[in-house]
């Protein structure tokens, strides 16, 4: 499963007939993917000084699928 995918299911779940109920999952779950995005959009070099915040934004959200898709974004920017 690619990262895109996974953003894109995301997506489709926010914009389902009941966003109120599950936007705050999918918010806490893809937080450290809208900060990674946000920051490759502004400037690569911050990411290093935003990367704790997103490790421990993960540890407190017990997502499997942020935690995988930052490794695999993580392997492909290095």
């Amino acid at each position: 499963m690619s990262r895109g995918s996974i953003w894109i299911t995301e997506k489709k779940i926010v914009k389902s007939q009941e966003p109120r109920r599950c936007v705050k999952p999918i918010l806490v779950g893809s937080y450290p993917l809208m900060l990674i995005m946000e920051v490759l959009a502004q400037a690569q070099s911050q990411l290093h000084l935003l990367y704790p915040y997103v490790c421990m934004t993960i540890i407190l959200t017990p997502n499997l699928i942020s935690f995988t898709t930052l490794v695999v974004m993580n392997l492909l920017l290095t």
